[in-house]
């Protein structure tokens, strides 16, 4: 019960993640929560299933509920908006590990919607 009532003390809950330093904002924003430039997320989801035990409809639907608890924050200053499926199904065959942790998505050059706007990858 001693450690329970400790951290209880020593935790804290609200404000902002993450705040704006002197490296790498402009000098007006330093100590301004950071937040999502204008506030709308527009995503897309995946066209193909995730799993034999996720279909795309329920996959859809799980991330719909994720962006729902996120934006009914009373807090939260972002919208997020499902605007479709990606163009193309992502799978093993065009999403690469790269070595410093990161994900590149490989997609066929389209100006079609959700694609990156230089075309070939998108890197997450």
């Amino acid at each position: 019960m001693g450690i329970v009532l400790l951290f209880a003390l020593l935790s804290r809950a609200g404000g902002p993640e993450y705040i704006a330093g002197t490296s790498y904002f402009l000098p007006s924003t330093s100590g301004q929560p950071l937040v999502w430039s204008q506030g709308l997320i527009t995503y897309y989801t995946d066209q193909g299933d995730l799993s034999p035990i996720l279909p795309s409809a329920s996959a859809d639907a799980l991330v719909a509920d994720a962006w729902s608890q996120w934006t009914s924050v009373s807090s939260a200053a972002i919208a997020a908006t499902n605007s479709g499926h990606l163009a193309e199904d992502v799978n093993g065959s065009n999403v690469i590990r790269n070595a410093d942790g990161t994900i590149t998505i490989r997609f066929r050059h389209s100006t079609q919607r959700g694609r990156h706007a230089g075309g070939h990858r998108l890197r997450l």
